[in-house]
């Protein structure tokens, strides 16, 4: 990872349907992007961040995500929506 050659994978709801939709559907974005909107997010009530009881959630999962990336140096994340089931389909030691 030092060199910036390595490719992370992250998976889960939070990058699949939180990050994406705070990032409008866009799924390949930098660091400074992802800046941008977290700000936006941390004046805003839970009733502006949509309401229901996953409202607040918003926020501290983007903080989470925001601080993976600069703690890990990331630059910039591309989001790819997968289902974990499909390791599970060849993964062998299940199948045994």
């Amino acid at each position: 990872m030092k060199n910036g050659q390595a490719q992370l994978v992250g998976v889960g709801s939070v990058l699949s349907r939180g990050i994406v939709d705070l990032m409008h559907g866009k799924n390949f974005f930098s660091i400074d992007d992802f800046v941008a909107v977290v700000q936006k997010l941390l004046a805003k009530s839970d009733l502006e961040l949509g309401g229901g009881i996953y409202a607040s959630y918003e926020v501290s999962n983007a903080l989470l995500a925001l601080g993976f990336m600069k703690g890990l140096n990331i630059k910039q994340i591309e989001i790819m929506d997968v289902n974990n089931a499909e390791g599970a389909l060849v993964y062998k030691p299940f199948w045994k």
